[in-house]
């Protein structure tokens, strides 16, 4: 079972547009800072930060993901707990023989709760080597 190979590609578009934008932001960066330096140099300084933090962020998504897509499995509802913004399912499923008993927290409402308790069984992505990071593919 592999995950869904739209939802993958349409993140490397996604990936590949960050890295366009953060080229972009550069270029601005020096044409700005060659014809008027003091003007909006906190602004692109701001900018050029917040364009190179994006892009590491999302390559490190990405690696994530090209990771983690073969470990994907149909996880159990067994219950759904937590009070107010905190709402705490425990998932169980196998993978290659091995049974699996998670728990995941979540932040949501009421509304978030009830679409919750109505789904019976998630599609999971799961890391082998760090037993305790899982991600639900429905949010993911």
């Amino acid at each position: 079972m592999k995950l869904n190979i739209l939802k993958v590609a349409r993140y490397d578009y996604l990936s590949t547009f960050i890295t366009v934008i953060g080229i972009i932001v550069f270029i601005f960066f020096v044409l700005v800072l060659l014809i008027m330096p003091s003007m909006f140099l906190p602004f692109l300084l701001i900018l050029l930060v917040l364009g190179v933090l994006f892009y590491l962020r999302y390559r490190f998504l990405q690696g994530e993901i090209n990771r983690l897509k073969d470990n994907v499995a149909i996880a159990k509802l067994k219950n759904i707990g937590g009070e107010r913004a905190n709402i705490f399912i425990n998932l169980s499923f196998t993978h290659e023989e091995v049974d699996y008993h998670k728990r995941i927290m979540l932040l949501g409402s009421v509304l978030f709760r009830k679409k919750l308790e109505k789904i019976d069984e998630f599609k999971v992505v799961f890391d082998k080597e760090n037993k305790k990071r899982i991600y639900l593919t429905h949010f993911y």
